[in-house]
């Protein structure tokens, strides 16, 4: 049997549970304001492209980036949190 890759179903890898979360947040850590925004803003887009590109829905890529934003949040507070501790 041969297979269609062109019609092949694209299943995503959740994009908040990539390494990506983490760099963002060491990012965000370390570079603040309107840099900080404008890197990530482009970075957000960037990912969007590359979903789409992938075939993902817009509903889908609209999902993938909103819990990628909430994971970036969440390890930021992890992250202020272990150094209030030290």
């Amino acid at each position: 049997m041969q297979l269609d890759f062109f019609k092949a179903e694209v299943r995503a890898f959740p994009l908040a549970q990539t390494v990506e979360v983490q760099r963002m947040a060491r990012f965000l850590s370390v570079v603040h304001g309107e840099n900080a925004e404008r890197y990530y803003l482009k970075r957000c887009r960037e990912l969007s492209k590359r979903m789409r590109s992938a075939g993902l829905s817009e509903l889908e890529v609209r999902c993938q980036i909103a819990d990628f934003q909430t994971a970036v949040q969440h390890q930021l507070g992890e992250m202020h949190r272990k150094e209030a501790q030290a």
